[in-house]
């Protein structure tokens, strides 16, 4: 059944987009700056909070699924990052003439 929102729910759902574009745009703003490798991992950051909120609002518990799948998924970035972390090293020495044995 639809009802007319409130004055009060369309002010809510105008500062939902608002700060739902600033988000948005700072992430642009954040891959412009720096390696998507580098950033990438803050992103599953996104996950934790998800669930925290989730948890707090609606009272829902992730499955044990849901959570197998969170720590492949934060798993996987770390590794991203890591593995590009030693890429850099190895080309900062080699660029600097040292060769690792």
């Amino acid at each position: 059944n639809w009802r007319t929102p409130t004055a009060g729910e369309i002010g809510l759902a105008v500062l939902m987009g608002a700060f739902s574009t600033m988000g948005h745009w700072l992430i642009i703003l954040a891959y412009r700056k720096a390696a998507a490798s580098t950033i990438a991992p803050f992103s599953y950051v996104q996950l934790l909070f998800a669930g925290l909120l989730g948890f707090a609002i609606f009272g829902t518990v992730p499955g044990a699924m849901t959570l197998v799948g969170g720590v492949v998924i934060a798993a996987s970035g770390l590794y991203t990052a890591h593995r590009e972390h030693m890429r850099a090293r190895e080309a900062r020495l080699a660029a600097a003439g040292i060769r690792r044995p």
